[in-house]
This record gives C-alpha cells, sequence and structure tokens, in this order.
C-alpha cells in the first residue's frame, strides 16, 4: 500500500453495497471542514488512467461538497474479491449500518470469501486458513469476528439473516421503521414472496400511519384539539382502564383497545370481553394476540346467541300463526263474509257489495264498522257530487 493524494473527480465509485445517505455525507462535511479528513481513502490503479474507489465513498461525496478538488487516499494493490473484502469490513467496523445492512454485508462477506477459496482450489494453492469458508461455518465466523469486532453470536445471526432474505427486500426496509433485528428474525422464516409481500404491505402501513400524523400536526397548528382517547375511555370504563394502567399499558394500547371494544357486538358485556383479553395478556401474550384470540371467542358467543335470539323469534312466529289460524276457525262466518265485502268495497271499489255490507252489519253487532262505512261512504259520495 502507498499513501499519497488523488483527484476527486477521477476517482469512479462504481457498484457499492451501501446507497449514499445524504445526512451522513452533510454530517462528514462539517466535521472535515472543521478538524480535516482524518481517514483517507482506499482506491485502485492498476493503470494511469484507471482509479477505482475500493472504500470511503461517504467521504469523497462530503470533499465534493466542500468543493476540493484533491483527498488524501491510500493506493491498494488487490484482486476485486480482495477490494470488496476490504469494503465489507470497512463498512461493518466504521459505517453506521442499520440492521439490514449488517446483514446484507455479513452474507455477501460470506460469499466473496467461497469465491476467492474456489479461485484457490482452481489455481492449485493451499488456500489461506482466514479465507477458508469451507472448513465450516465456526471457523468463517471466528474469522470474521475478528476482522469486524464483532461478538460469534453477532457475525453468525446476521449471516444467516442476510442469507434468507433477499437484496431487494433487505434494500426496501433500510432506513425505515422496519430496519430492526425482530423485524428480519420474522422476515427470515418466511419464503421469499411471502417476504415481499409483507414488506410492502407493512410499509403501507407506515405510510398511512405518517399520513395520519402529519394530517394531525397540520389539524393541531390549526387550533384542533385531539381526542384523549385514554381519558374517554377511563369514563366509560373506569374499572377496566384502572387495570390496564396498573398493567402499564401505554396511551396507544388504549386507544387499540377501544377501537377493539368497539367492534364489539355484544355490547352488553364489554366490561367481560376487556377483562377476559387482559388476563391473556397478564399472562404473557402480546396484547395485539390477546384482543385477536378474545375477538374469537366473542364471535362464537355471539353465533350461539344469534342462533338462541333465531329460535325464540321462530317460536313467536308460529305461535302468532297458531293463534292467528286459531281464531280463524273460531269467527263467526258471517264475520269472514263482513271482511271480504269489506275488502270488494275498499280495494276493488265494487259499489253493488255497499247495500249489501250495510245490511250484514246492520244485522250484527259491528255498529262501529258499520258507522266507519257510512262516513266512508258520504265522503265518496260527496266527492262525486
Amino acid at each position: 500500500m502507498q499513501v499519497g493524494r488523488c483527484f476527486v473527480d477521477a476517482i469512479e465509485v462504481g457498484d457499492r453495497l451501501r446507497s449514499i445517505d445524504s445526512k451522513k455525507v452533510a454530517a462528514l462535511a462539517e466535521s472535515i471542514a472543521a478538524i480535516g479528513l482524518q481517514q483517507p481513502i482506499s482506491v485502485w490503479s492498476p493503470d494511469y488512467d484507471t482509479l477505482d474507489l475500493v472504500a470511503g465513498w461517504h467521504r469523497v461525496e462530503a470533499v465534493k461538497k466542500l468543493g476540493w478538488e484533491e483527498i488524501d487516499c491510500v493506493f491498494v494493490d488487490m484482486d476485486f474479491l480482495t477490494r470488496q473484502l476490504w469494503e465489507i469490513d470497512e463498512n461493518l467496523m466504521r459505517a453506521e449500518l442499520g440492521p439490514g445492512e449488517v446483514a446484507q454485508h455479513t452474507a455477501r462477506r460470506a460469499e466473496v470469501v467461497r469465491q476467492k477459496v474456489e479461485l484457490l482450489k482452481l489455481s492449485k494453492t493451499k488456500p489461506d486458513r482466514s479465507q477458508n469458508a469451507n472448513k465450516g461455518q465456526g471457523e468463517f465466523v471466528e474469522e470474521t469476528a475478528k476482522a469486524t469486532g464483532k461478538s460469534r453470536s453477532t457475525v453468525r445471526r446476521d449471516k444467516e439473516r442476510g442469507e434468507k432474505i433477499p437484496v431487494d427486500v433487505i434494500g426496501k426496509i433500510t432506513g425505515t421503521g422496519l430496519d430492526k433485528g425482530t423485524y428480519l428474525d420474522k422476515l427470515k422464516k418466511l419464503s421469499h414472496d411471502e417476504q415481499r409481500v409483507k414488506v410492502d404491505r407493512d410499509l403501507r402501513e407506515i405510510e398511512l400511519k405518517e399520513i395520519e400524523r402529519s394530517k394531525k400536526e397540520a389539524l393541531e397548528l390549526e387550533g384542533w384539539k385531539p381526542r384523549n382517547i385514554k381519558r374517554e375511555f377511563k369514563k366509560d370504563h373506569e374499572r377496566v382502564a384502572t387495570r390496564m394502567e396498573t398493567l402499564g399499558l401505554t396511551d396507544e394500547d388504549f386507544v387499540q383497545v377501544d377501537k377493539w371494544s368497539k367492534s364489539l357486538k355484544l355490547t352488553s358485556e364489554k366490561d367481560k370481553w376487556e377483562n377476559q383479553a387482559l388476563d391473556l395478556h397478564e399472562k404473557g401474550e402480546p396484547l395485539k394476540v390477546a384482543l385477536r384470540q378474545t375477538k374469537g371467542v366473542h364471535n362464537i358467543e355471539l353465533a350461539r346467541v344469534k342462533e338462541e335470539q333465531d329460535k325464540r323469534e321462530a317460536e313467536r312466529e308460529r305461535h302468532y300463526a297458531e293463534q292467528e289460524e286459531h281464531e280463524w276457525k273460531t269467527r263467526d262466518p258471517l264475520e269472514h263474509f263482513a271482511e271480504y265485502l269489506l275488502d270488494e268495497l275498499i280495494i276493488n271499489q265494487h259499489p253493488s257489495c255497499y247495500p249489501v255490507l250495510i245490511r250484514h252489519l246492520n244485522n250484527s253487532k259491528h255498529l262501529a264498522l258499520l258507522k266507519a262505512v257510512e262516513k266512508m261512504k258520504a265522503e265518496w259520495d260527496a266527492e262525486a257530487a
């Protein structure tokens, strides 16, 4: 290796494992302007016309931002795979990588080491011990831990994540709220297609939450005050709310339980279902899982209650039908005849039925109906006149 200086504009960046972080570039530019460049970049120059960057892309962008024409550099004499290892190890040791990028770099390091071993085998050269990934994962993990300053368990975990999660999936979650180790561990258990579907769905949820948060901030600037869900929930469910506070649930948990509670159909027993969900949560189930399981039991009970209501309604309808049939069978036949004449008179407007109906009603006890019919007839005669 040789230390020197090179023109910034002559440096070819090429394909990189990391994408550029504008905030990191701005912070580096501010630091370099104050105390100078503390760590030279690494470049490879096989001839006078080629100057390829090995490591230090953010430093290059930072000095460009400052308007520098030259930069301190270390000229390295390495093959392509070794240069990749140099870039990977420097990023793992120095860069502020998220869990996704760390996993991607670690898996790529394992692949580069494997390729170097294969090339050495083809050249009939005995592989160097530190590069022999084929002797087992344990030895590779040991060497990588030494090279990067990480623990063996961390290297093993990051390697597994990077191997089981595709590069395009890691690229989507890098720099987002999903770029967490726990989320990567859940992803690696899924197939690649399932991973892509899950990431797209979860990123969409984050986007919608961000839109909602922006709307809320805009409304607050206009003087609008958001609802205090926690206070409202405590007012309607005092005992349950007290228990939730005892369990240490957050304001977001109160919002989640309030929304879930409003979705219950058995409204007369809401406290019962809320306490049942909190029982599960207290036994160790995550709140979201506890709510989902309780909602399932609630739906079974709801189906049973609805079935009983349907049975009672059917029984009531049967009783009404039997009562109506009984009344029909026990009525005076003259009443049936009166109803028939009245229908013909009112519905079908047959005036010839009127004299017969009046005579029949005069001979029966339907005095009120008789008066109603006579009044209706008087109204019709007045309209006709």
